[in-house]
């Protein structure tokens, strides 16, 4: 089944089903009247003005080719004045209709075409053209969109429900899943309208799709049933189904990715304890490596308790936080010097400092000045550091530390008797 028959089987349902939903949720009703016919009496084309060219853009929003999505030619903020949107959308609608040259010119033979279309006129009253189930999609596909647009505006957004199937009853909760459904739907269908898939892939879409319609239909139903709990059910069904469609029609599946990312994390986490190992036995001080890894394994347990709950947004985020703290971890293991590096740099400052103040001791004996303690002091010290070169040969790093402190505390002494 192609995806424009699909579409076509599926239009009334849409249609009935859009307006059950407004009018279940709350909402002001899905208008599925037809829009008000134009009347073109002049071609029309970038520059003009004109109510006739407001008419169009109505046209063109109500049949899927939408001017902007917001703002200025928006649905419901239709302009008289034909500017590059609307010239684009007229093409995207040529091209659709097999019209050339599509360069978004609306002369005679467009708007014969818009006149078939409205009017109804087919070349086989007992079988569609291609032309005619194109208008239906793309009517279809509009109605879908201000569905999806009114369910937005209905209230403040609801996340996406965070209990199990089996456990939800409320009329929010079901709610909620809906419109995960309905977004899942039409991400679907955006990527097999956009995303250049082949053949093969198209009819593995669709057959996912199809599936997700019928349970997206099934929740509705539900739904105005006050079956909460199985609505929820049937619209969890139908976001599944159309999340793996969008993966047949190759595009991103965020279940996919979720799940991809939570494994990444996991395995990095393993390498990270190894290593974290190794830094301790070289002596290194890893403590904040190990907050870093403990709040990457906080983030993998949330990611992991998202995902079983199927709020792969979140769960997807949360795993590539924790893949942040391990990256940081690693950074900081990366620049932190070993314990027997900080105590070699310990003793090579210790010497310099020796060594300056020897020369200093040395500029005051040539001034005269009485420099015995002094140089007695300094001899001490460097008995002192003698003693943590042999420290730091037999690896006791704590020795070398203790005895460079007091080398210093001499040398400071030594200073002190020159003042």
């Amino acid at each position: 089944m192609t995806y424009q028959s699909l579409i076509v089987n599926r239009m009334k349902n849409v249609v009935v089903f859009g307006v059950a939903v407004a009018l279940a949720l709350g909402l002001g009703p899905l208008s599925v009247d037809a829009v008000e016919r134009c009347d073109f009496t002049r071609d029309l084309e970038l520059g003009m003005q004109g109510e006739d060219i407001r008419c169009l853009q109505t046209y063109l929003n109500s049949a899927g080719f939408t001017i902007a999505e917001s703002g200025v030619g928006s649905p419901g903020n239709e302009t008289s004045l034909f500017r590059e949107l609307t010239e684009k959308a007229v093409i995207k609608w040529q091209l659709a209709h097999n019209l050339s040259p599509a360069v978004g010119y609306f002369g005679p033979q467009s708007r014969a075409k818009y006149a078939a279309l409205v009017d109804g006129q087919t070349t086989n009253p007992t079988k569609p053209t291609d032309s005619t189930n194109d208008a239906v999609s793309a009517a279809v596909m509009a109605q879908i969109a201000e569905l999806k647009k009114q369910l937005a505006a209905a209230q403040t957004p609801t996340p996406t429900p965070t209990k199990t199937p089996a456990s939800t009853g409320s009329k929010s909760d079901a709610e909620a899943m809906i419109r995960a459904a309905l977004d899942a739907i039409d991400d679907a269908r955006d990527q097999i309208d956009d995303g250049n898939p082949t053949a093969e892939q198209i009819d593995d879409a669709m057959a996912d799709l199809e599936d997700a319609y019928d349970d997206f239909f099934a929740a509705i139903e539900y739904f105005l049933d006050g079956k909460y709990d199985l609505a929820y059910s049937k619209a969890d069904d139908a976001r599944d189904e159309a999340s793996e469609a969008e993966e047949e029609a190759g595009g991103r599946s965020l279940e996919g990715d979720a799940d991809d990312a939570i494994d990444e994390l996991d395995d990095a986490i393993d390498d990270l304890e190894d290593a974290i190992d190794d830094a301790e036995d070289d002596n290194i001080d890893v403590d904040e490596a190990e907050d870093h890894l403990s709040a990457a394994e906080e983030y993998l347990e949330d990611a992991i308790k998202a995902f079983d709950e199927k709020r792969y947004d979140d769960a997807y985020d949360l795993a590539k936080d924790g893949l942040d703290e391990v990256e940081d971890a690693y950074d900081y293991l990366e620049d932190a010097d070993s314990e027997e590096d900080r105590a070699e740099e310990a003793l090579e400052d210790a010497w310099g400092e020796l060594e300056d103040a020897r020369e200093e001791v040395e500029e005051a004996d040539d001034d005269g000045e009485d420099v015995d303690d002094a140089e007695d002091l300094l001899d001490d010290a460097e008995d002192l550091l003698d003693d943590a070169e042999d420290a730091l040969d037999d690896e006791d790093y704590d020795e070398v530390f203790d005895l460079v402190d007091e080398a210093e505390d001499l040398i400071d002494e030594a200073l002190d008797e020159l003042d």
